[in-house]
C-alpha cells in the first residue's frame, strides 16, 4: 500500500514538473501579448512594413477587442496602402473607442480620401475639426486642415487647399510638430509646383525633406524626393529620374504600395529613346494600374488609366478600341473628368471629327473656367477655336483667340503668344484680311526659325532635343504653309525665297541627337539600364541600393552631355548659311537644266520652275491628304512587283501623279524633252520616283518619264547649289566595298565589272576585310566609295539607319562627324535613298534625313542610292551599265555627267527586258536615283 503511494506521489510530483517546465517553455519561445506587440512597433519604427503586417495581422486576429492592437494593425495597413482593409479596422476602431474616436475618425478620412470617397471624408475630417476647436485640441486641428488640404486640391479648388494648408502649417509650428510641418510644407510645395512657381515649391520640398530624415519618415522622405524630381521634368531629364529612382527605392524597400504604385507611373514617363524604353513605360504604367486596383487606390487607377487610354490613342495596342471606353469619366476627380475631356477632344480631332473635337474642347474650356483653372488656359482657348475654325465658325474662332492671346500675354507665356498669333494669321487669311495675315507670319516665320536654333543650343541634349525639334518645326512647318499659300496668292516676289528658307535648316547638327544615345556604347547603356531595373523590380533584395542603377544614368548623361558643345559651335554660324536667293540658284544652272522645286501646302501643291533666266509658278490643285492618298497607294502597288513581276496595279496611280505633278509643266512648255530635270520633292514626294512616272494611260504599254528626261534629285536647292559649287577634281581612283558575298552573290561582281582602265587606281575591300574603320577613313583617299551591302532605314530613329559592313553598322549619324570630299557616292543598297521623316513613315517637312542627304552634308558632291530594296542581279547589271556609260561619255573639264550615265543605263536595262519580256516591272529598275550634283 504504501508502495502504492509512493508511485503515485512521485507521479503527480513529474506532472507538476513537467507542468512547470512547460510553462517556462512556453514563456521562453512563445511571447506575451506585451511583447508581440512591442515585437510588431518596432518593425512599423524601422519600416519592415511587410513583416510588421503580417504579425500585426496575426496578434489583431487573436486579440480583435484590444484597441492599441486594433490601431497598430490600421496605421501599418494605412503606410502599406492595403486601403481595403485599413478603413475596415479604422471603421470598427471608431465603432468600439469612444475615448479616441476623433483620432480615429482622421485616420479613417484619410482612407476615404485615399479611396477617392471625398465627401465621406470630408464629412468626417469637418466633425473632427469642430470637436477639435470645441477642446482646442490643436494637434487634430492641424491635422484635420491638412486633411482638408489634400481633398481640395483632389476636387482642382487650389485656393482653398493652399488656404487649409496654410492654415495647418502656422498650427504646427506653434505646437513644434515635427511630422505635420513636413506634411504642410510638402503639400505648400505641390501648390505651388501646379502653379508654376518651381522654385517657391522646392524652398518648400527642402524644408520638408529635412524634417522627414531628421524624424526618420521613409514615406514623407520617398514622396518629398519624388516632388523634387518632377521640377527638374523638363529639362533635367537625368536628375528627376535619379529622384524617382531613389523615391522608388525606398517605397520598394519599406512596401509602401501607395508609393510603388506612383513610383510606377512616375517611371513610365521616362525618356522613350528606343522601343524597348517605349515598352517599359507601357509595363510599368499597367504595373501602376493593377497596383492602384489591388489596393483601391483612386487617384494611381485614375492617372494611369488616362495615361495608358492616351498610350493606345498615339501607339494602339489593341485595335478597335472604343474611346468612351478608354476614357471613363465616372468615378473620377475634377483634374481627372478635365483630363478626360480634353483626351476625348484631342482624339476626335486627330481623328478629324471636328463636331465631337468642338463639343469637348468647349466642354474643358468652360469647366476649367468655372473652378478658376487657370494653368494652361491659352492652350484650352486656343484648342477650343482651332476646332471652330474647321466647323466654318470663323467670327467665334476669332474672339477665342482673341481671348487666348489676351490670357497667355496676362501669364506672360510667350510660346503661347506666337502660337495663337499664327491661328490668328490663319483666320485672317480665311476672313480675306491676306496682307494683314501676312504681316504677321512673316516676323512669326523668322521667330520659328530662332526659336528652333535656341531650343537646340539649350534644350538638355537627350530629353529635350528631339521633341523640341518635332515640336518647333510642326508649328514652324504650319507657318511657312500659311505664308506661302498666302504669298502666291498676292503673286509676291518673296515666295521663292521662303519655300527654300522653309527646307533649308542645318541639317548636320541635329544629328548629334541621334549620335548620343545610338552610339552602341549609350546603345549598350541604355539596354543595361531597362535590363537592371527590370532585376531590381523583381528582386530588390539582391541589391544592396538603388546605387547601380544611377550610376548607369550618370554615365548616359555624362556621354550625351560631353558633346553638346559640338551642337552649338555647329549652329552658331546660322545666319549666314543655307541663305540662298533664287538668283544664286539660276547662276549655277546651265540651259539645258530645269530646277523642279515642289511645295506641299495644306490644300495646294507649288510648282516652281527655275531656268537660269527664268522661273515660273505653278499652283497644282491637290491637297495634302488626297496627294498622301495616291502616293501610299502607289508605293504599296509598286513594292508589289518583288513577288509579282507582271502586277500592273501600279499603272493607275502611276499615270494619276503623272497627269497631277508633270503634264500641267509639260503642257503649257515649262520642261521640253530631253532636258534635265533636278526635282527637290517637299513631304510624301520625297516617295515618289519620279523617273518612273507612266505617261500614258493605264490600258496601254507603258512609257516613262526617263525615257524623255534626264531626272536627278535634291533634298533642297541650297544643298545642290553648295554641291555645284564645290571644287572637283578628275576621278582617278575608286573604293569598292563588298562585305556580305555570301548573301548578295552578285555583289562582287557589281564591284569588280567595270571598264579597268577607268580609274588608275581601284582597291577592293570584300568580306571580312570590309570593316567599319577601314571603309570611314577611306572616303577622303577615294574620289568615288561603291559600297555594295545590306541596308536598314530605322522610322522611329532615322539617323540609326545603317549599312552593314562585316564588323559593324555604319550608322547614318557617323556621317555628321565627318567632312568628306568624296565626288561620288554609290550606295547600292537596300531602301539606302528614301528620305524618312522623323518616327513617322510619311517624310514631314524638314526632319527629312537620309544617306543622301548625310553625305551631302558631309561633303560628298553626288550620290547615288535606291528608295526600296534592290534585287541583287539587276543592281549588278545596272551598275555595270552606269560604269560603262561613264567610260563612253566624252570628257569635259573634270564635267562626268553622272545624271546621263545612270538615267541612260536605266533605259538599256528596260529596253533590253522589253525585248525579252523580263523584268521589265518599275519594281526591279526603277529603285536608283542619283541625289546632288548632275555632273
Amino acid at each position: 500500500m504504501y508502495r502504492k503511494i509512493k508511485i503515485v506521489l512521485l507521479v503527480s510530483t513529474l506532472v507538476a514538473v513537467l507542468i512547470l517546465f512547460g510553462e517556462s517553455i512556453t514563456e521562453t519561445f512563445v511571447p506575451s501579448f506585451d511583447r508581440q506587440h512591442q515585437r510588431v512597433s518596432r518593425l512599423f519604427d524601422e519600416w519592415k512594413l511587410v513583416e510588421a503586417e503580417k504579425r500585426a495581422r496575426r496578434l489583431y486576429e487573436k486579440y480583435p477587442d484590444d484597441v492599441g492592437t486594433a490601431r497598430l494593425y490600421g496605421d501599418i495597413l494605412l503606410a502599406r496602402g492595403e486601403l481595403n482593409n485599413a478603413i475596415i479596422v479604422f471603421q470598427r476602431l471608431c465603432d468600439i473607442d469612444s475615448a479616441r474616436v476623433h483620432n480615429h475618425s482622421l485616420s479613417l478620412a484619410f482612407t476615404h480620401y485615399f479611396l477617392g470617397e471625398l465627401d465621406s471624408a470630408i464629412d468626417l475630417t469637418h466633425r473632427v475639426k469642430s470637436h477639435a476647436y470645441e477642446f482646442s485640441d490643436t494637434i487634430l486641428l492641424t491635422r484635420a486642415y491638412h486633411i482638408l488640404g489634400r481633398i481640395y486640391f483632389n476636387k482642382a479648388d487650389y485656393r482653398q487647399a493652399l488656404q487649409y494648408q496654410n492654415e495647418s502649417l502656422k498650427l504646427a509650428r506653434g505646437i513644434s510638430s515635427q511630422t505635420n510641418i513636413a506634411d504642410a510644407n510638402r503639400q505648400i510645395g505641390v501648390l505651388h509646383w501646379y502653379d508654376g512657381d518651381s522654385d517657391e515649391a522646392h524652398k518648400y520640398y527642402t524644408e520638408a525633406l529635412r524634417i522627414y530624415r531628421e524624424i526618420g519618415d521613409k514615406i514623407g522622405e520617398a514622396t518629398t524626393i519624388s516632388n523634387i524630381g518632377h521640377l527638374h521634368d523638363k529639362h533635367d531629364w537625368q536628375i528627376n529620374l535619379q529622384h524617382q529612382l531613389i523615391a522608388y527605392d525606398i517605397r520598394k524597400r519599406i512596401g509602401d504600395k501607395i508609393g510603388l504604385a506612383d513610383s510606377y507611373y512616375f517611371l513610365a514617363h521616362m525618356p522613350r529613346f528606343s522601343r524597348e524604353m517605349n515598352q517599359l513605360s507601357y509595363i510599368y504604367f499597367k504595373k501602376s494600374l493593377e497596383l492602384s486596383n489591388e489596393i483601391g487606390y483612386d487617384w494611381g487607377r485614375e492617372v494611369a488609366q488616362l495615361a495608358i487610354a492616351h498610350y493606345n490613342i498615339y501607339t494602339p495596342q489593341f485595335p478597335g478600341f472604343y474611346i468612351d471606353e478608354i476614357f471613363d469619366s465616372s468615378g473620377l476627380s475634377v483634374e481627372g473628368q478635365i483630363q478626360t475631356i480634353y483626351g476625348k477632344a484631342l482624339y476626335y480631332a486627330k481623328e478629324n471629327d471636328y463636331d465631337k473635337a468642338t463639343k469637348y474642347f468647349l466642354q474643358g474650356y468652360t469647366m476649367k473656367d468655372s473652378l478658376g483653372h487657370n494653368l494652361y488656359m491659352p492652350a484650352a482657348l486656343r484648342n477650343y477655336a482651332k476646332s471652330l475654325v474647321r466647323i466654318g465658325d470663323l467670327s467665334g474662332a476669332e474672339e477665342f483667340l482673341d481671348l487666348s492671346l489676351e490670357t497667355a500675354r496676362a501669364q506672360g507665356t510667350d510660346r503661347d503668344e506666337a502660337i495663337v498669333s499664327y491661328y490668328l494669321a490663319d483666320v485672317y487669311r480665311r476672313t480675306g484680311r491676306l496682307q494683314t495675315a501676312r504681316n504677321i507670319l512673316i516676323p512669326l516665320a523668322h521667330h520659328s526659325d530662332s526659336l528652333f536654333v535656341k531650343i537646340i543650343e539649350e534644350s538638355h541634349p537627350l530629353t529635350g532635343f528631339q521633341g523640341a525639334v518635332e515640336t518647333v518645326n510642326e508649328w514652324r512647318g504650319n507657318i511657312y504653309r500659311l505664308l506661302i499659300d498666302i504669298l502666291a496668292e498676292e503673286g509676291d516676289p518673296l515666295l521663292y525665297y521662303y519655300i527654300e528658307k522653309e527646307r533649308s535648316l542645318p541639317f548636320r547638327g541635329t544629328g548629334f541627337y541621334y549620335e548620343y544615345f545610338e552610339d552602341e556604347y549609350i546603345e549598350n547603356l541604355i539596354d543595361s539600364y531597362v535590363r537592371l531595373l527590370n532585376e531590381y523590380d523583381r528582386s530588390p533584395q539582391k541589391f544592396e541600393s538603388i546605387q547601380p542603377l544611377l550610376v548607369l544614368i550618370g554615365e548616359i548623361h555624362q556621354s550625351i552631355a560631353s558633346h553638346r558643345i559640338q551642337v552649338s559651335s555647329l549652329l552658331s554660324d546660322l545666319p549666314s548659311r543655307y541663305n540662298y536667293r533664287l538668283r544664286d540658284l539660276q547662276s549655277v544652272l546651265h540651259p539645258s537644266e530645269i530646277f523642279l522645286t515642289y511645295f506641299v501646302s495644306e490644300n495646294s501643291v507649288y510648282a516652281f520652275v527655275i531656268r537660269n533666266e527664268e522661273d515660273y509658278l505653278r499652283r497644282i490643285n491637290l491637297t495634302e491628304d488626297e496627294l498622301a492618298s495616291i502616293t501610299d497607294v502607289y508605293i504599296n502597288a509598286l513594292l508589289r512587283g518583288y513577288a509579282n513581276p507582271d502586277d500592273d496595279l501600279w499603272r493607275a496611280s502611276s499615270y494619276r501623279l503623272y497627269t497631277l505633278l508633270i503634264e500641267p509643266l509639260v503642257a503649257d512648255s515649262l520642261i521640253r524633252k530631253n532636258e534635265s530635270i533636278i526635282i527637290s520633292p517637299h513631304k510624301s514626294l520625297h516617295l515618289i520616283p519620279f523617273h518612273a512616272l507612266s505617261i500614258r494611260e493605264p490600258e496601254i504599254d507603258p512609257e516613262f518619264l526617263l525615257e524623255h528626261y534626264y531626272i536627278s534629285y535634291a533634298p533642297s536647292a541650297s544643298l545642290f547649289i553648295e554641291t555645284r559649287k564645290r571644287e572637283k577634281q578628275p576621278m582617278k581612283n575608286r573604293l569598292a566595298v563588298a562585305p556580305d558575298i555570301k548573301s548578295l552573290p552578285f555583289s562582287y561582281t557589281e564591284i569588280t565589272d567595270i571598264p579597268q582602265h577607268l580609274f588608275s587606281r581601284s582597291h577592293f575591300l570584300t568580306g571580312r576585310h570590309a570593316r567599319g574603320d577601314a571603309v570611314l577613313n577611306s572616303f577622303n583617299d577615294y574620289d568615288i566609295v561603291h559600297i555594295s551591302s545590306h541596308a536598314h532605314i530605322n522610322l522611329m530613329f532615322p539617323t540609326a539607319s545603317y549599312i552593314k559592313l562585316s564588323d559593324r553598322k555604319l550608322r547614318l549619324y557617323e556621317l555628321f562627324k565627318r567632312d568628306l570630299d568624296s565626288r561620288l557616292v554609290v550606295l547600292s543598297s537596300c531602301g539606302s535613298g528614301r528620305q524618312i521623316g522623323s518616327a513617322d513613315v510619311v517624310p514631314n517637312g524638314y526632319d527629312l534625313v537620309s544617306f543622301p542627304r548625310a553625305f551631302l552634308s558631309a561633303g560628298v558632291s553626288t550620290v547615288i542610292a535606291s528608295l526600296w530594296i534592290v534585287e541583287d542581279e539587276t543592281a549588278m547589271k545596272i551598275m555595270r551599265k552606269f560604269y560603262n556609260n561613264l567610260n563612253a561619255m566624252p570628257y569635259s573639264g573634270n564635267s562626268y555627267h553622272f545624271s546621263s550615265a545612270l538615267i541612260n543605263a536605266q533605259r538599256e536595262y528596260l529596253l533590253k527586258n522589253r525585248n525579252t519580256a523580263e523584268k521589265t516591272h518599275p519594281f526591279f529598275w526603277a529603285p536608283f536615283i542619283l541625289v546632288g550634283d548632275t555632273r
